[in-house]
């Protein structure tokens, strides 16, 4: 019964045809791992995986020559969240060194 109340209050969903019709989960699973393989190809393909604005300006200053500490102190971060971001942005644009981080910026477009 669509829309039947349970004791606790809490609707049940019957579909309509159990073999057709998929449960809500199963829609929302289903959508999800299409998102994801779209990113993974965009990803794999060398596609857009654009840095969020507060990665770009860790980056920045990164490429600048400052630390970790210095870096957190300027934007009001640890030094343990400054990292979490190069590890992030070093992996988005396929660099394993701090010292090819602003070639890797040119390269991608980033305006240091």
């Amino acid at each position: 019964m669509p829309g039947a109340i349970r004791p606790r209050g809490r609707p049940t969903w019957a579909p309509s045809s159990p073999a057709t019709s998929p449960t809500p989960a199963a829609c929302c699973v289903q959508r999800t791992r299409g998102e994801l393989g779209a990113a993974r190809a965009n990803s794999a393909a060398g596609g857009p995986n654009p840095l969020t604005a507060r990665e770009l300006a860790v980056a920045e200053l990164a490429a600048a020559g400052l630390t970790n500490k210095q870096i957190g102190e300027q934007l009001f971060l640890s030094s343990r969240t400054v990292s979490t971001h190069l590890q992030r942005v070093f992996h988005k644009l396929g660099i394993t060194r701090r010292g090819a981080l602003r070639d890797a910026l040119l390269r991608h477009a980033y305006v240091i």
